[in-house]
């Protein structure tokens, strides 16, 4: 009786998407009632693969495919313009966020649109130019940092940047958006960037295994143990600086002071402000806030210089002309 329920609700489904006139064209690929979810399984090569072959549909389609998971369609859209336009419209987040919450909860990546409104208006001003043009001197620093890094590789072949430049990263967040100086705990910040590795892996794996996206199932899974020993490396990471700040926010009145006289102030100064005196956020929500913040600060950023040093390398001319200004 469940199989023919579950038949049932699945070809119920692919007739609605498939008689929608409306409806993007579908990605090749789809089976009766899993969809396209058989195409996600595999290691994270194959994953690879399987969405740049997706964003060739999307080109070859003008823009926006549909994928289907089960009953679910999902729409992959490859032109800028038009994810520019869906992503100012929607503003909530896919039930898919829900694999990241017990690590960010509500914080601007994953939380719901109300909160996600109020809080990023609290926040804005911790985005400004005016306070990365006050980092200047960090940004040179750390620059220079990495340069005297990668020269240790000079003349050994080739290498994975991405060992350097995400310690490097992870040092240049927390220095400017968090004011705490980690460029002498290398162990720690070892342990912490393997534990964002990992639970990048969990989560993947997660949406990977279907039978996983349930809540009760996914509670008693081994992945689950996993997942739990990874978020107590990064919450404790980001327990200690806020502990740290607060400390320091609360023990140097006449720094702070200073600080509140200014329009802008960095990210922890203003999160701990709106705290204290104002009564907006509790530790959990900053808590929550600084782990997104480290995650978005620094992973990005380490893989963009990545690819800007891959990219120039291709094209020794360029590599020159950059040398020489």
């Amino acid at each position: 009786m469940i199989i023919l329920t579950c038949v049932a609700f699945g070809l119920w489904a692919w007739c609605r998407r498939n008689g929608n006139k409306d409806e993007p064209p579908v990605c090749p690929g789809s089976l009766p009632l899993i969809g396209h979810a058989h195409l996600f399984y595999g290691d994270s090569v194959q994953l690879w693969n399987t969405f740049k072959e997706m964003c060739k549909e999307g080109f070859k389609a003008g823009g926006v495919i549909s994928v289907s998971i089960g009953p679910r369609t999902i729409y992959v859209i490859s032109d800028p313009e038009d994810f520019l336009t869906v992503a100012n419209t929607c503003l909530e987040k896919d039930s898919y966020y829900e694999f990241a919450k017990a690590w960010l909860g509500e914080s601007l990546v994953t939380g719901t649109v109300p909160i996600w409104k109020y809080h990023r208006k609290l926040l804005n001003p911790a985005f400004s130019q005016v306070v990365l043009d006050s980092f200047l001197d960090v940004f040179n620093k750390q620059a220079r940092r990495l340069a005297k890094d990668l020269e240790k590789e000079v003349g050994k072949g080739s290498f994975d940047h991405w060992v350097y430049t995400r310690h490097n990263a992870l040092e240049t967040i927390c220095l400017t958006a968090f004011g705490v100086d980690l460029t002498d705990k290398a162990m720690q910040n070892s342990q912490y960037l393997n534990a964002i590795e990992q639970i990048f892996t969990v989560i993947v794996e997660r949406f990977q295994k279907l039978w996983l996206h349930n809540n009760f199932i996914y509670s008693w899974s081994s992945l689950r143990k996993k997942q739990d020993g990874y978020l107590k490396i990064l919450h404790n990471m980001s327990e200690t600086i806020l502990n740290k700040r607060k400390a320091d926010y609360l023990n140097n009145p006449k720094k702070v002071e200073k600080v509140q006289g200014l329009k802008f102030k960095p990210f922890m100064d203003l999160l701990l402000e709106l705290a204290i005196d104002e009564g907006a956020f509790n530790d959990r929500e900053i808590r929550e806030h600084v782990d997104a913040i480290i995650v978005a600060g620094h992973d990005t950023t380490a893989s963009v210089l990545v690819y800007n040093m891959l990219l120039v390398g291709t094209y020794p001319h360029v590599q020159e002309r950059i040398f020489e200004e």
